[in-house]
C-alpha cells in the first residue's frame, strides 16, 4: 500500500520524494507499538553527548536514527539473505533438473 505508485496519501508521496523518515514509515507499518516506543524516547531519552537517544533496527542497514530519511539508508544484504537466496536457487535448479 505504501509503496504503490498510485498511492496518493501524504506519507506515500513523501516516501517517493525521499522525504519520509524511518520513524514515520515504521509507525505506519506497526501502528501503536512503534508510536509508543517513539513517544517514550521523546519523553525520557536522555543520552550522553554524541550518543543517539534512539535507533531503529532496519534489516540490511543495522541501527539507524529514527529521523533519517529512508532513501538515504545504505542497505547491505546480510549473509542470511544471501544464504536464503542461494538456497532457493539451488532448490530451483534441482527441481528443474528433476523435470528434464
Amino acid at each position: 500500500m505504501l509503496m504503490r505508485e498510485e498511492a496518493e496519501f501524504d506519507l506515500a508521496i513523501r516516501l517517493r520524494q525521499g522525504k519520509a523518515t524511518v520513524a514515520e514509515i515504521y509507525t505506519f507499518i506497526s501502528g501503536l507499538y512503534f508510536r509508543g516506543k517513539l513517544a517514550y524516547v521523546e519523553m525520557f531519552g536522555a543520552a550522553p553527548e554524541g550518543v543517539l537517544p534512539a535507533a531503529v533496527i532496519v534489516p540490511g542497514a543495522g541501527l539507524v536514527p529514527p529521523d533519517r530519511s529512508f532513501l538515504t539508508i545504505n542497505f547491505r544484504p546480510s549473509r542470511t539473505c544471501r544464504w536464503k537466496r542461494e538456497t532457493k536457487l539451488l532448490r530451483a535448479r534441482s527441481f528443474a533438473m528433476q523435470r528434464d
